[in-house]
């Protein structure tokens, strides 16, 4: 995210963390185009993915804070 930083998360990238740190197998995933969002370790772009993706970025609003878990609070 852009405001990682504002936010103490720069860095964090939790599933990318976990395919650097073991090898999984998501074939499934990988055939519906996961490995074409962003370059993967270990999780290779489908040539023709027989699904749909895309990346999103969430815009935070100042009065907005990001808990661990994930969930916005207001």
């Amino acid at each position: 995210m852009p405001d990682a930083a504002e936010w103490g998360d720069a860095g964090s990238d939790t599933f990318g963390h976990i395919l650097e740190s073991r090898h999984l197998q998501l074939p499934n995933l990988q055939r519906y185009g996961l490995g074409n969002i962003r370059p993967l370790k270990s999780l290779a772009a489908a040539g023709d993915p027989e699904g749909s993706y895309g990346r999103c970025a969430l815009r935070s609003n100042a009065k907005i804070r990001r808990q661990a878990t994930g969930r916005w609070r207001a």
